[in-house]
């Protein structure tokens, strides 16, 4: 039986396109209205909202659904506060239905405390937090980045599937940004700065959320190149990872390589093999958990679907 690599480089768009309709169909948020109404009848003057891979079109078969409880309507502009969010946090644990949820782990001193939980009636495995709408409007931003630039989509999932091929665990998350950032530099794809000119700041947690949502931009707006197909940058992708400097920190708020020394934000963490910032919140580190055998065995990955989508003609 051909490996999951042989069947991306012999049928390339078939993989892509399935994997496409799946993101598709998981970001229709019409199936998840059992879960908001169900956690609206738990916590009377809650607002739930969802957010995460699978809201922005990335999603795939082992995504989870990232959900923000608002438990007393007005916490999404709240400052993050650990204490209070792992108390409020135990009180959704105690509340849930045990015959609609699993609940898996409290992790009170993550980044962002969340609770790990699975909705039973869909076998839908959730993240929830309580702390400020930071996440859902990170989400948001990234769906304007992907809708303007639509086939990136693709070139995310080839990519994506092709490092799956190698057994290799990569946080969509953080295979997001790297999409982003590359395409930041053949100016496929605005910074966040860009995103953000000209637009009224509104605060979550110290970070500027505000962007235009208006459906009328397009990627012109920015100044940028329109991507026409994902097949002419694949060997590019692979080249600029494999040979990046990762001494530096990836920012895909300015769309650059910024050295680690001059980074002006404290609670990031830069003493990892590799450093990626999101375009809103530029003090988390998405790829801290990636060591220095793990970036090895990237850059490796990038070194042989260098050689291997060339033998393939890959442009």
């Amino acid at each position: 039986m051909a490996s999951l690599r042989e069947e991306l480089l012999n049928s390339p768009d078939f993989y892509v396109e399935e994997a496409c309709k799946k993101s598709r169909s998981l970001s229709r948020m019409s199936q998840y209205e059992e879960i908001e109404e169900n956690l609206s009848y738990t916590f009377d003057n809650a607002i739930i909202q969802f957010f995460g891979s699978i809201t922005f079109g990335l999603g795939h078969c082992n995504s989870d659904l990232d959900i923000f409880i608002d438990l007393y309507g007005d916490d999404f502009f709240s400052d993050k506060n650990k204490k209070v969010d792992a108390s409020r946090l135990q009180e959704v644990e105690r509340s849930l239905d045990d015959d609609d949820w699993e609940i898996k782990v409290l992790l009170r001193y993550a980044t962002v405390p969340l609770l790990k939980v699975k909705y039973l009636p869909l076998n839908l495995d959730c993240d929830i937090v309580v702390s400020n709408g930071l996440g859902v409007k990170n989400s948001q931003f990234i769906n304007h980045l992907f809708n303007i630039q639509p086939e990136a989509r693709k070139l995310f999932h080839f990519v994506r599937m092709w490092i799956k091929s190698y057994k290799f665990n990569l946080k969509s998350y953080t295979l997001t940004l790297l999409v982003i950032f590359f395409l930041q530099n053949k100016n496929l794809m605005p910074t966040g700065e860009r995103v953000q000119r000209y637009v009224e700041e509104e605060y979550i947690d110290g970070w500027n959320v505000s962007f235009d949502e208006d459906k009328n931009w397009n990627i012109t707006c920015y100044g940028t190149r329109k991507l026409r197909s994902y097949h002419i940058h694949l060997v590019d992708f692979f080249i600029f990872y494999k040979n990046f400097d990762y001494n530096y920190i990836m920012s895909t708020f300015k769309g650059t390589s910024v050295l680690r020394e001059i980074y002006p934000f404290n609670s990031f963490k830069i003493d990892t093999p590799m450093c990626i910032a999101g375009p809103i919140n530029r003090g988390y580190n998405s790829s801290y958990n990636i060591g220095k055998s793990r970036l090895k065995k990237f850059i490796k990955i990038c070194s042989n679907a260098v050689v291997l989508l060339n033998e393939y003609d890959f442009y």
